[in-house]
This record gives C-alpha cells, structure tokens and sequence, in this order.
C-alpha cells in the first residue's frame, strides 16, 4: 500500500493547486522549526522524482524534531485523560 497519492495530494492542498508553493510552505515550516532547508531538495509531494533528495543531517534533525513533538503532545494527552477523569470522577 503507498500514500505516494496522499503525499502529493496533501502538497498540492497546501499549495492551494501548485506544487511549488506548497514547497515552499513545507520549507518554510521547516525553518521556523530550526530545520535546515538547505538540505532538503523537493521536486513533487511523493517523492517519486530522482530529484527530491535530503541529506542525512536533515533526516535525523527531522526526525529529532518528531521524537521532541510526540514527546510533548503524549504529555499534552495525559493531562487531558487526567482531567477528564478528574471531572468524571466529580461530577459523580
């Protein structure tokens, strides 16, 4: 199963039907995030094309970046579920 369609459609949304702008929304997200842009060479939103290319660095500074929002969204959950049952447990 591929999400290459997915990806594409989800870049040309982004770009409101140009693929170029939503490059340069992706690239722009990027760098507010403190990712690298340099290295990060796009063409197309599935990543089919020979000349979408990043470098290592950029994969694992990406990759850092995800482990740090999971990490922060999972403690963003708990105290959610924790003040559900909370009011749940008091509105009893």
């Amino acid at each position: 199963q591929s999400n290459n369609l997915f990806a594409e459609s989800l870049l040309l949304l982004i770009g409101k039907g140009s693929q170029a702008t939503g490059i340069d929304a992706v690239k722009k997200l990027c760098g507010e995030n403190n990712i690298f842009v340099d290295e990060l060479f796009m063409s197309d939103g599935c990543g089919l094309a020979r000349s979408n290319l990043i470098t290592t660095h950029f994969q694992a500074l990406l990759l850092q970046k995800i482990y740090s929002w999971l990490r922060s969204w999972k403690k963003y959950c708990q105290q959610a579920i924790l003040q559900f049952k909370y009011f749940k447990y008091i509105r009893r």
